[in-house]
């Protein structure tokens, strides 16, 4: 097995966005994933980015957090 080549790009909003394509598999794959944690923290700012990382599962304005999951649920996707 030699998986394809990465394309990397970075979108103007900062978003960093990878593709692999697989074109005999029929199947797409989507990840977002938010850095977290001690080292993704401002010096002066310690805890808010896994604070950030937690707040995206405990609901919104409009969704409650079971309502969020369930939406991820049913588009075969997950959350964590």
């Amino acid at each position: 097995f030699a998986p394809p080549a990465r394309v990397e790009r970075t979108l103007a909003n900062g978003l960093k966005v990878v593709v692999a394509r697989f074109p005999t598999v029929p199947k797409v794959s989507v990840y977002l994933t938010l850095r977290s944690g001690l080292a993704a923290d401002p010096a002066d700012k310690s805890g808010v980015a896994q604070f950030v990382a937690d707040a995206a599962q405990e609901g919104t304005a409009t969704r409650t957090s079971r309502q969020l999951r369930d939406e991820v649920f049913a588009m075969g996707a997950s959350l964590g």
